[in-house]
């Protein structure tokens, strides 16, 4: 049984990057600041999650996926699909583990506060705002979140790079992989030690996205 924080297994069989209901049936948190008002709470995709192993985070990351796909000219759409920002453990767990929280004096447990003020969300969104994501994706806006998260994202899915994810690291300890191209910059705070506060500093993400 995998019990680390990125693929632990719950009451649905098996873990993520695996075609069983364990890997996909996750709530979906979405920050869309002037559409979506804080506190809403909606199931109107949830009639579509009765398909087999598909669940309201992929849905919604498919619709940011066609929005992004359709008429570049339509430019409330792009605009609409680059700013849809989905936070799953992975991406808050590199955040913590980076020490990119601990310098924001952000520090929080997943879940709803990765969505409230000063959570990943907004630390992704604030992060982009300073990148011309154009230099990365010439076809899309200057400003993209989504871009930026799901860099992050792949950076540690294991599907992708897997670098920075609860197969490769022991949370107990600090992460101990040398190859990784961000082991120096990296704080590599343990998952599960104990949480520091600090002054602001954005640096880290930044570099991240742009070295």
């Amino acid at each position: 049984m995998n019990t680390w924080p990125d693929g632990a297994m719950t009451w649905f069989r098996s873990e993520k990057n695996t075609n069983w209901e364990g890997a996909f049936r996750v709530p979906c948190l979405v920050r869309w600041p002037g559409v979506i008002q804080p506190g809403t709470v909606t199931n109107e995709l949830e009639p579509l999650c009765c398909i087999h192993g598909v669940s309201s985070k992929v849905l919604s990351m498919a619709c940011a996926n066609l929005l992004l796909g359709a008429d570049p000219s339509r430019e409330r759409w792009v605009t609409t699909g680059a700013s849809m920002v989905a936070v799953d453990t992975l991406v808050h767990n590199w955040l913590h583990r980076t020490g990119s929280l601990r310098r924001l004096g952000a520090e929080h447990a997943y879940g709803p506060a990765c969505y409230g003020p000063n959570g990943c969300a907004s630390i992704i969104e604030e992060t982009a705002r300073r990148i011309d994501a154009r230099q990365f994706c010439p076809d899309g806006p200057a400003f993209f979140p989504r871009l930026l998260q799901k860099a992050i994202w792949m950076f540690c899915a294991e599907a992708h790079l897997g670098i920075c994810n609860g197969n490769r690291i022991d949370d107990r300890d600090r992460c101990a992989q040398p190859a990784c191209p961000l082991f120096v910059s990296c704080e590599r705070q343990a998952l599960r030690g104990n949480w520091r506060s600090q002054q602001d500093n954005r640096w880290f993400v930044a570099s991240f996205v742009q070295g």
